[in-house]
């Protein structure tokens, strides 16, 4: 690590504190799900696994994953 960088990080904490170490992430890909799709996944989530008769009684990722899926198609 070279000497400026370290200096140019501790001058930048002494001017914004903490703040000065979050990543700072611009652009990335854009949105690629639809309002109606969205309003699906957020329903989706607030319902028990268990009322649309699947037997487990909490989401995982992997688990709403599969249902949306199966839901889309």
């Amino acid at each position: 690590m070279r000497e400026d960088h370290v200096c140019d990080v501790i001058h930048a904490f002494n001017e914004d504190g903490l703040d000065c170490l979050k990543p700072n992430y611009r652009g990335g890909r854009p949105t690629t799900f639809s309002k109606e799709e969205w309003s699906l996944i957020i329903e989706l989530t607030q319902i028990s696994p268990q009322t649309i008769g699947l037997p487990f009684s909490h989401w995982s990722l992997a688990k709403l994953a599969q249902q949306l899926w199966i839901e889309a198609s």
